[in-house]
């Protein structure tokens, strides 16, 4: 079940944003209150790793807690156990569809782990129980013996417990890196002139989409087929070319989430003429980094979300070759059925794509006039 390994190039089991809490009695007690918090504003993944078979009554509690998915690991095989589904695929949804995941009973792993102590501190001599290195917190109400350099909480502190967890899981977020992918691969058959190399802002538009992602992202590249390289509006610009073929815009995509999948993606087709810099700002200031990606709401598409001007989270990887090998390549199918936090359009028009000649000229006409005329 573990993510981590070179071909994934990821640094956790389960989920990105994991903590296992390990040790003494009361660790399903504090995860219960945990949840009752945490559920409110987030979705929460429960593993359980027990050596005897899991009660029903157990797990109705764990979900009456708050728990969105309920994973237990018993002598019997693993049981997946959810209580909501937001895919209309004929399997379980994903563990990572789940903004946090809490484990339990899940030891000796490289994950990081919060330590509830008894009163013998018995666990802390265990070498085997959970890596030190790994810890980013102690629970307990011992007076002395408690291993320093480590925030340290009483059981009944669930404030400053959840607190810390937030606080852990938004560091996370920090060392997540933006990369800006500018689709330009399309075949412009109606067009009948590559979209990319269309000027509405004084410059071909993989251009000017380069320059505009590039003022909020670490790296941008553009999303590309082999021969387009030698264009001049291509040529200069660092590119990705597909190596997911024949699916449209979910090809570029998944190259550009396979070659760097530590990276969340700014995903930004070429043929948008009226996106400028506050509908990114927007998109930037209001990402949901807990969730698969965050997009705009469609009104001409009936409130589904715009899947080619949106930040794909890493996890969402998964997500979007599990609809893949599905058969579905649609992005903005797959967005529909997956946790996306949607934004509002200042104006409907601002995601208007352009397809065919007549429609690009009444575009630059229109932005020949200034923004007071559309």
């Amino acid at each position: 079940m573990s993510h981590r390994s070179s071909a994934l190039n990821q640094s956790f089991f389960f989920h990105p944003f994991e903590v296992a809490f390990y040790g003494a009695a009361g660790k399903t007690v504090l995860i219960e209150r945990l949840l009752q918090r945490l559920s409110k504003r987030y979705k929460i993944g429960y593993f359980i790793q027990q050596k005897e078979d899991a009660r029903a009554r157990d797990i109705e509690q764990l979900r009456q807690s708050g728990a969105w998915m309920v994973f237990v690991n018993d002598p019997r095989g693993n049981i997946l156990i959810y209580t909501d589904s937001s895919s209309e695929l004929m399997h379980p949804p994903s563990i990572l569809e789940s903004n946090f995941f809490l484990l339990e009973g899940y030891s000796g792993r490289d994950v990081p782990t919060i330590v509830v102590l008894d009163e013998h501190v018995d666990i802390l001599d265990n070498p085997g129980g959970f890596q030190r290195g790994n810890v980013i917190a102690y629970i307990g109400d011992l007076k002395g013996n408690i291993p320093t350099g480590k925030p340290h909480f009483r059981h009944e502190d669930t404030d400053g417990i959840e607190r810390h967890v937030l606080s852990f899981f938004e560091s996370r977020v920090k060392e997540i890196p933006l990369y800006g992918l500018v689709l330009a691969g399309g075949r412009s058959t109606r067009m009948n002139k590559d979209k990319s190399l269309l000027e509405y802002h004084g410059k071909s538009q993989a251009a000017y989409c380069f320059d505009l992602l590039s003022g909020y992202c670490d790296q941008v590249y553009v999303s590309s087929r082999a021969g387009q390289s030698y264009l001049s509006g291509h040529k200069i610009l660092p590119q990705l070319h597909d190596t997911f073929l024949d699916i449209g815009p979910l090809g570029g995509i998944l190259t550009a989430a396979t070659k760097f999948p530590e990276a969340a993606w700014l995903v930004l087709a070429c043929d948008l003429p009226f996106v400028d810099s506050r509908v990114i700002e927007k998109l930037v200031h209001n990402r949901n980094p807990f969730k698969m990606a965050t997009a705009y709401r469609s009104a001409r598409k009936n409130g589904q979300p715009e899947p080619l001007c949106v930040i794909y989270e890493p996890k969402a990887r998964f997500r979007l070759l599990e609809f893949l090998g599905a058969g579905t390549d649609c992005p903005r199918r797959i967005l529909s059925h997956s946790d996306v936090h949607l934004l509002e359009l200042d104006a409907e028009f601002l995601l208007d794509n352009v397809n065919d000649p007549a429609e690009c000229q009444k575009v630059i006409a229109l932005l020949n006039k200034g923004p007071r005329s559309y």
